[in-house]
C-alpha cells in the first residue's frame, strides 16, 4: 500500500468521518482520525437498522480495491487501515500554521485501563459494585462504573467512568493483567502535537432533549413516553430487553404505539425553525420494524404535519409502510398526553385538520426528536474562526458544500447542516475531495510505490508443520483448562509439530513471546487459539513479515466464545484449514489513468475539474453545443445566489485547464471494458468517430423537467411550469405587477405511480417564486396547493417567510386533487379546503404546475455503459446508504440529476464524491485485488453462464469462449461457487476438500 507525502486530520469518527478517512486513505494519504468519544461510529453504533433495507450495511463502505489493506469485518465492531491512525477520547485544542503545514494540538483523555494490557475478560465488571444508567442504551438499562463503551466493539477494551468511580479498588485487585488504574488527577489528559496538511471537520450531530425546555408530552414524567433514539435501543438485540418490545414502565408487551413528529424541529418555541430532514423516515422505519417484529399484531400510528419523503426511494418506502404493513398515518397535531384511567397506558388528544377532536389510548409514545449541532461545534468553530448560521451549524461557501473561509479546513457530514446517512456519506466524499485538493496543491505527491514482491518463504509445497499456540488469557482459562490434556490432544495430530501455552498473546509482552517462539521453532504454519480473532488482523501481518511467513498460513481461532465444548474442538477446525492452506497470489492490473465524464452540466463540470486538478486527463462529453446544463436557464437559488456567476466561473476553469479535453455536440455510441481499461466510442458533430480509453467513468447526464398534460397544461398560455415561470420572470415576459392571483399546484404526476418519487426541488422552487412574486408585488394573491411541503433542512425558514408574506398553503389528497377549468377570462381552480371544511374556487390569471424531474439518460444508455438504472430511470447505486455514488460495477460512478433529484449544491457534493471515488482508482499505476477472489476451472466449466447472472458485482464475462473473472471487481462473496452445478467456479483459499475438512471438524466438535 502506498502512502503519500502529506497527511490529513479528520475530526469526528462517526459515519461521515469514517467515510472521509477511508476516502483519503485509499487515495494514499496518511490520515489521523480523532473522536472525543472512546469508540468509533458515532450515533450509528446505536442504530441496528437503516432503511430502505431495514438492516445494517456499514461494512459496505470498506475498500473494494486493495481490500487487504483494511479490515474486512463488521464496521460497527471497529476499523483499521494501513494509512489511518485512530485516536479516541481525543479533542482538537488548537490549530496553527497554513494549508499543507498545520500544527494541531490534541488532548487525549485517559481511559484508566491500559489498552495494551486489557484482555477483555470482564472480571472487573463482575466485581464492580457501582451501577449507573447505561449511556449507550440512553439510560434504559444499567452499567457499571467500569464498562465497555460499545458492547460489540473490537477490541473490547474496558474503561472507567471517573464520575461514577468510587475508587474502591475492587477492579484493580481482580484484573489478571494489572491493566486497571484508578482515576488520578496526576494522570490527567495528555497533550500532543501533530502536523497535518488539511483538516476535515466531521463532528456529527446530536439530538434535541425533550426535557431541556418546556414540558413535551410528559417526557420524563411518563416512562412510556420515549424518544426515537431510545426506541431504537428498546428494540435492539443489544438493548435492555434483548430486542423484545416491552413497555419501559412495567415490562409488559406493547400493543399500540404512536409516533409524534417534529419534536424539537419546525418549532420557533424551541429555537428550531428548521426541518431535521431525518425524522419522518426514521419514524416510518421504526413503525415498519414493529410491524415485522410483531407479525402485524402491534398497532402503529404516525402523527405528522408534513411527511417529508424527499429522498430517493423514500416515497415508495412510506407507501409500503401504509399499504403493505398497515402503518397508520395521521395528519394531525397532538394536543396532550396523559395517563389513562387505569394508569397502565397513555391517552393522547389530537386534532385533525378539520378541527375534529380525537382521543386515543396507546402503550408507548415515541417522540421523533430533531437534530442539533454536535457538542463542541461552537467552541471549535470559534477557535478556527469559522462562521456559524443562526442555529449553530457551520456555514460553507456558496455552491461549495465542504469549503470554508479558512483555506485548508473543510466541512464533512452534518457539520454544516442536517443530513441523513446517504447525504452524510456523499458530503463526506465531497469533504475528502476538497481535502485532497489541498494536499495535492501543497506538494502532497506520491511517495515511491513498493513493488509487489514475494517477501515470504515459499512453504506451499512443504508438508505442514504447525505450531499450535494457546493463549490462556490470564486466569480466565487456567481454572477450567487441562493444559496437559490439550497439549497431548493437539500434538496427536501428525501435522502439529508442537503445542505451547503463552499468556495474553494480545498484549505487547505476550506478542513478543509469540514472535520469539515462532522464530525458534521455524514452523511453516501457525495456529493461535485465543479470543476475538479480529483483534489480530494487523498483528498477523507484522508477524508474517518478521518470520517471513505468508499470513495465509497463520490462523487465529476463538477458543473462548466459539460455542464448542472444549478449546480443542475449536483448534481442530483451524488445523483442518491450515493443513490444506495454499498461497493465493494477489492479482494486479494496470490502470489507464484517465477519466471519462459524460454530461456537461454543473455535476459533470465539477467532477471533471476535480479529477483534472489532481493531474489526470479528463474527457468531458456534452451532447449539446454549450456546456452548463440546467444552469443555462436557472436564474437564482432559494437563498438568493446567482447561478450565472457559478456557470461563468466553471466554464472559464474548464476552458483554461490543460488536463480537461472538451467534446461538445458529442454522443456516445458504445462502451465496453472493465475498471482500469474502458473503451468508449463517441461521435462528434462532424460525424467523425473516436475511441476514448479511460480507467474510470462518471455519469453526469443530468435531468430535466418532466412533460405533463395534467391540469389543462398546454391548453392556455396562462398555465406554465415552474421552469417556465423561472425563465419568464428572468426575461421579463411575466411582470408580477400585472398579476392579481397566482395558483401553484405541487406534485404534478409525482409521488404516485408510475412516477412515485419526490423530485425534491419542486417545493423549494415554488417557495422561491412565490416569495419573488410577493416581494415584487405584495398585493398579488398566491395560493400553493400541496400534498406535503418538502421544505427540508434550512428551507423551512423560507416556508415560514412565505406564510408571513401572505402566501396561502392549501393541502390536498390524491383522491381529491384540485380541478382546473380554462375560461376566456382566465383559469379557475376548484378544490376542497380541509382547514375550513369548504369547497372553494379561485379565479387566477396564472396557474403554475410543478411536474418534477426525470432523468435525461435512458435505460438503454445505462445498459450501454455497463451499469443499470432503477425503476424510475435514475442511476442504480451499489448501495443507497453506504456506496451512494458507486455502481455495482467497479469503476463507474454517477452524480447530479443522473443519480437522483437534487439541488445545485447537492449535485456539486455528489460530483465531488464521485470524483473522489474515482481518484482512489486513478491514483495507482496498478490496482491490487484482494486475496479472496473467485477463479474458474475451465476444464470442467460447461459455460452454462449461471455464474454470470449470479455475480452481484458484474465481475464475470465470456472472453474467447471462457468465463473470465475480473479479480479487481470480484469481492470473493462466493455466489458463483454456490450456483455452479459442477464446482468449476471456486473461491481461492476455500477449496472444496479444505472446506469439507473444516466442516467435518466442526461437526465433530458439536457432536
Amino acid at each position: 500500500m502506498k502512502r503519500k507525502i502529506g497527511t490529513a486530520m479528520v475530526v469526528g469518527a462517526g459515519i461521515s468521518g469514517i467515510r472521509s478517512a477511508l476516502d483519503l486513505a485509499e487515495v494514499g494519504y496518511g490520515v489521523t482520525l480523532i473522536d472525543s468519544s472512546p469508540y468509533l461510529g458515532g450515533i450509528l453504533t446505536q442504530l441496528d437498522y437503516q432503511f430502505p433495507t431495514d438492516h445494517c450495511g456499514m461494512c459496505k463502505m470498506l475498500p473494494t480495491v486493495e481490500r487487504d489493506a483494511s479490515s474486512q469485518y463488521c464496521l460497527r465492531k471497529g476499523l483499521f487501515h494501513e494509512n489511518i491512525d485512530i485516536l479516541l477520547s481525543t479533542e482538537l485544542i488548537s490549530v496553527e500554521g497554513s494549508p499543507g503545514n498545520f500544527q494541531v494540538t490534541l488532548k487525549s483523555n485517559p481511559s484508566w485501563v491500559d489498552a495494551e494490557l486489557c484482555i477483555g475478560c470482564g472480571d472487573c465488571v463482575d466485581k464492580c459494585p457501582e451501577e449507573i444508567p447505561d449511556s449507550f442504551n440512553l439510560g434504559l438499562g444499567k452499567r457499571k462504573a467500569i464498562y465497555l463503551p460499545v458492547p460489540h466493539n473490537i477490541p473490547n477494551t474496558y474503561l472507567i467512568d471517573p464520575d461514577a468511580c468510587t475508587k474502591c479498588g475492587d477492579c484493580v485487585d481482580v484484573c489478571p493483567t494489572h491493566a486497571v488504574k484508578l482515576p488520578d488527577k496526576a494522570m490527567d489528559a495528555v497533550e500532543r502535537e501533530v502536523e497535518v496538511g488539511t483538516i476535515v471537520l466531521s463532528a456529527g450531530t446530536k439530538y434535541y432533549d425533550p426535557s431541556s425546555g418546556r414540558d413535551t408530552y410528559g417526557y420524563n414524567e411518563f416512562p412510556d413516553v420515549i424518544t426515537s433514539r431510545e426506541f431504537e435501543r428498546l428494540i435492539s438485540g443489544s438493548g435492555p430487553n434483548n430486542g423484545k418490545l416491552l413497555k419501559p414502565s412495567d415490562g409488559k408487551p406493547a400493543k399500540k404505539i404512536a409516533w409524534f413528529q417534529c419534536i424539537g424541529s419546525r418549532d420557533s418555541q424551541t429555537d428550531s425553525e428548521f426541518c431535521s430532514s431525518v425524522c419522518c423516515m426514521h419514524a416510518v422505519k421504526e413503525a415498519r420494524l414493529v410491524k415485522e417484529m410483531s407479525g402485524g399484531d402491534v398497532e402503529t400510528a404516525i402523527f405528522y404535519m408534513d411527511m417529508r419523503t424527499f429522498g430517493k426511494s423514500f416515497q415508495r418506502y412510506r407507501d409500503e409502510a401504509e399499504n403493505k404493513y398497515g402503518v397508520r398515518f395521521e395528519r394531525s397535531r397532538v394536543h396532550s398526553v396523559v395517563k389513562d384511567f387505569d394508569g397502565n397506558g397513555l391517552t393522547i388528544v389530537h386534532v385533525n385538520h378539520d378541527g375534529t377532536r380525537n382521543v386515543e389510548n396507546f402503550d408507548i409514545v415515541v417522540l421523533s426528536i430533531g437534530q442539533r449541532p454536535a457538542d463542541g461545534i461552537k467552541e471549535l468553530s470559534e477557535k478556527l474562526e469559522l462562521p456559524l448560521n443562526q442555529w449553530g451549524f457551520c456555514q460553507s461557501e456558496p455552491f461549495a458544500p465542504s469549503l470554508t473561509r479558512v483555506e485548508g479546513i473543510v466541512l464533512g457530514g452534518s457539520y454544516s447542516g442536517l443530513k441523513d446517512i446517504s447525504e452524510s456519506v456523499i458530503h463526506a466524499g465531497s469533504a475528502s475531495l476538497t481535502a485532497s485538493r489541498v494536499l495535492h496543491s501543497s506538494g502532497g505527491s506520491l511517495a515511491v510505490e513498493k513493488e509487489q514482491s514475494n517477501e515470504y518463504k515459499d512453504v506451499s509445497k512443504e508438508s505442514p508443520r504447525i505450531l499450535a499456540v494457546i493463549c490462556h488469557c490470564g486466569n480466565s482459562l487456567k481454572e477450567s483448562l487441562d493444559k496437559d490434556a490439550l497439549k497431548r490432544d493437539l500434538e496427536t495430530d501428525p501435522y502439529v509439530e508442537k503445542a505451547i501455552f503463552i499468556d495474553q498473546t494480545c498484549t505487547a509482552e505476550g506478542w513478543e513471546t509469540l514472535v520469539e517462539t515462532s522464530k525458534e521453532n521455524n514452523p511453516n504454519r501457525i495456529l493461535i487459539g485465543a479470543c476475538l480473532p479480529h483483534v489480530y488482523d494487523r498483528s498477523l501481518k507484522r508477524l508474517g513479515q518478521e518470520i517471513k511467513l505468508d499470513p495465509t498460513f497463520i490462523e487465529v481461532v476463538d477458543i473462548r466464545s466459539s460455542g464448542f465444548s472444549t478449546p480443542f474442538n475449536a483448534m481442530k477446525i483451524g488445523i483442518s484449514k491450515l493443513k490444506q492452506a495454499e498461497t493465493t497470489p494477489v492479482m494486479t492490473q494496470p490502470i489507464n489513468q484517465r477519466a471519462l465524464v459524460i454530461g456537461g452540466g454543473i455535476s459533470g463540470m465539477t467532477a471533471a475539474l476535480a479529477i483534472a486538478d489532481h493531474g489526470y486527463d479528463v474527457d468531458l462529453i456534452e451532447q449539446e453545443r454549450e456546456f452548463g446544463g440546467n444552469l443555462k436557464w436557472l436564474n437564482e437559488t432559494l437563498d438568493g445566489f446567482k447561478t450565472e456567476d457559478l456557470l461563468t466561473e466553471r466554464l472559464a476553469k474548464l476552458k483554461d485547464h490543460p488536463q480537461v479535453h472538451l467534446h461538445n455536440e458529442t454522443t456516445v455510441l458504445n462502451s465496453n471494458g472493465q475498471v482500469g481499461a474502458f473503451q468508449t466510442i463517441v461521435k462528434h458533430q462532424d460525424d467523425s468517430v473516436e475511441t476514448l480509453t479511460h480507467g474510470v467513468t462518471i455519469l453526469a447526464t443530468g435531468g430535466q423537467e418532466a412533460a405533463t398534460a395534467a391540469y389543462q397544461y398546454e391548453k392556455s398560455d396562462l398555465i406554465v411550469t415552474q421552469k417556465e415561470l423561472d425563465q419568464k420572470l428572468a426575461n421579463g415576459s411575466i411582470d408580477p405587477s400585472n398579476l392579481n392571483s397566482v395558483v401553484m399546484i405541487q406534485c404534478v404526476d409525482s409521488r404516485e405511480d408510475p412516477r412515485n418519487y419526490c423530485s425534491r426541488i419542486c417545493c423549494t422552487s415554488s417557495l422561491k417564486n412565490a416569495l419573488h412574486l410577493k416581494m415584487q408585488h405584495p398585493d398579488v394573491a398566491v395560493y400553493v396547493f400541496y400534498r406535503d411541503l418538502m421544505a427540508y433542512g434550512f428551507a423551512e425558514t423560507y416556508y415560514t417567510k412565505a406564510r408571513e408574506a401572505g402566501v396561502i398553503f392549501i393541502p390536498f389528497k390524491t383522491d381529491a386533487k384540485p380541478q382546473v377549468t380554462v375560461t376566456d377570462n382566465g383559469v379557475t381552480i376548484a378544490a376542497f379546503e380541509p382547514i375550513i371544511g369548504r369547497d372553494l374556487e379561485i379565479e387566477a390569471n396564472l396557474l403554475v404546475v410543478a411536474p418534477g424531474i426525470v432523468p435525461s439518460a435512458s435505460k438503454e444508455f445505462f445498459n450501454l455503459m455497463g451499469t443499470e438504472c432503477d425503476q424510475d430511470g435514475f442511476f442504480l447505486e451499489a448501495d443507497s446508504k453506504w456506496r451512494p455514488v458507486d455502481s455495482i460495477k467497479e469503476g463507474i460512478f454517477a452524480c447530479g440529476l443522473a443519480h437522483s433529484p437534487r439541488d445545485i449544491t447537492e449535485s456539486i457534493a455528489s460530483a465531488e464524491a464521485a470524483a473522489q471515488r474515482a481518484l482512489r482508482l486513478l491514483n495507482n499505476k496498478r490496482l491490487v485485488a484482494g486475496k479472496v477472489v473467485a477463479e474458474v476451472r475451465h476444464a470442467i466449466c460447461s459455460l452454462c453462464e449461471r455464474c454470470l447472472d449470479e455475480c452481484p458485482y458484474g465481475a464475470r464475462q465470456i472472453i474467447d469462449e471462457k468465463v473470465d473473472v475480473n479479480s479487481l471487481m470480484c469481492q470473493g462473496c462466493g455466489s458463483c461457487a454456490a450456483v455452479c452445478p459442477n464446482s468449476a467456479s471456486i473461491v481461492k483459499g476455500y477449496r472444496d476438500q479444505q472446506m469439507m475438512d473444516e466442516i467435518e471438524s466442526a461437526m465433530a466438535g458439536i457432536l
